[in-house]
């Protein structure tokens, strides 16, 4: 009998244990989860703001630059050769893409 009790007293003593290790753990977790959560949350932010101000600014460059080219060369030609730019810009962007997420 008295070896059947200490026996319990084993199991609820590990129990115990392994309890106080698990909020331990799950606490440093969580803290870690909400800090890469907040980190997400600031890069999507700073993210939905900037494409819009950055897809509006390409496209006043290649306003500026079809209207300087068109005074020297006329419209269709500059036209052509601004999209021509902007089509290498964008080559460019998706090449450099490729290239830092290959594996």
């Amino acid at each position: 009998m008295k070896s059947l009790a200490e026996l319990i007293v084993a199991i609820a003593d590990l129990a115990e244990a392994e309890g106080r290790s698990f909020v331990t753990v799950a606490r440093q977790e969580g803290s870690k989860l909400r800090e890469i959560t907040r980190s997400l949350a600031v890069g999507l932010v700073v993210l939905v703001v900037a494409v819009p101000l950055l897809s509006i600014g390409a496209c006043l460059v290649a306003i500026g630059i079809a209207l300087w080219l068109e005074g020297h060369l006329g419209r269709p030609v500059a036209a052509t050769l601004t999209g021509i730019i902007a089509l290498a810009a964008g080559g460019a962007c998706i090449w450099l893409f490729r290239r830092m997420t290959a594996r």
